[in-house]
């Protein structure tokens, strides 16, 4: 017989999603990478032209990788309302990078990735969902 607060019927087993987790660690991680490469390229990408805000960019990939941590932080903790945080942050996120897409990309290569990339948004939130759902957290 399962006991409370446990998913899986095993006793003392935490109610979490390790591949929410890593799914939020690994995009943080991706954000962070983002945001010193810019800040590092920052000046030969202002000479290049670039159609987007490079320092923007820097300070924003930092925000998101400072609010993805700490939505898998809460998750991995098992925190109280850690689930709807991560549906809120994971759906925002999504969100800013499909408005950030439309806005800047210039490049037909791109263009044509968008469908895609909102297919791929959709799914993983989705996924996210029924995660969340499944393990009630």
């Amino acid at each position: 017989m399962p006991e409370s607060g446990d998913a899986a019927g095993s006793p003392g087993r935490r109610r979490t999603s390790r591949w929410l987790v890593a799914l939020l660690t690994g995009i943080s991680l991706v954000n962070l990478a983002a945001a010193v490469q810019s800040i590092r390229l920052a000046p030969e990408l202002a000479a290049l032209g670039v159609s987007y805000p490079v320092v923007a960019q820097a300070v924003l990939s930092l925000i998101w990788a400072a609010a993805l941590g700490w939505a898998a932080r809460g998750l991995w903790r098992c925190r109280n309302g850690a689930g709807r945080r991560v549906l809120l942050v994971l759906g925002a996120y999504l969100l800013y990078q499909a408005v950030w897409g439309w806005l800047f990309i210039r490049s037909d290569y791109a263009l044509d990735r968008q469908p895609f990339l909102l297919l791929l948004a959709c799914v993983t939130l989705g996924a996210a969902s029924w995660t969340v759902y499944r393990l009630r957290l």
